[in-house]
């Protein structure tokens, strides 16, 4: 097997893996909800751990039972269901751990017959974060900072790419001499 023959395959090898790091999604949680029809008030949209934060929705059936679900990174972490008096409904959570949450309420609309879902997020960070720009956070937002650094994954590539282009121009010039 010839040097460009394995340059070839090297480079196709290296393009494809590009291609699948540059495509790559990220996965989300859904939790049966349906879609939500709406947005609901948060208090506080970073805490601390340990502090409460308050989510309230209107627009739901007077008198009809709403069901507010926290969940942190796709799974449930609490459930709370409330009375909607005048349509409108409040729950109050405290989360223990830092990061992102998601709540959905979820109880029947103001005709009384169609479901109504209320969506909002919120953050949760340490009190050692050192505030909403301390170690760790993410442009002021007091969230740490999650995921992985490509640079250095990318930088090995580009190596990788020089070192087998040096090794071919190095054959090259033995060829030739």
């Amino acid at each position: 097997m010839s040097v460009r023959t394995l340059l070839r395959a090297f480079a196709a090898l290296v393009v494809g893996c590009l291609a699948m790091l540059s495509t790559a999604g990220v996965a989300t949680a859904d939790n049966g909800y349906g879609p939500e029809s709406g947005n609901a008030q948060v208090s506080k949209t970073v805490v601390t751990a340990g502090s409460s934060v308050t989510v309230g929705g209107s627009g739901f059936c007077i008198g009809s039972l709403v069901t507010a679900t926290f969940t942190r990174n796709g799974t449930i972490v609490d459930t709370q269901t409330k009375t909607a008096t005048n349509g409108s409904v409040s729950f109050t959570f405290t989360p223990a751990q830092t990061g992102s949450y998601k709540v959905k309420l979820k109880g029947t609309g103001k005709n009384c017959t169609n479901p109504r879902v209320l969506g909002t997020k919120f953050g949760v960070r340490s009190a050692a974060a050192g505030g909403a720009n301390g170690p760790g956070a993410v442009n002021g937002s007091g969230l740490p900072r999650t995921g992985a650094d490509l640079t250095t994954l990318w930088a090995g590539l580009g190596l990788l790419v020089a070192g087998g282009l040096l090794v071919s121009v190095a054959r090259n010039r033995r060829h030739v001499a």
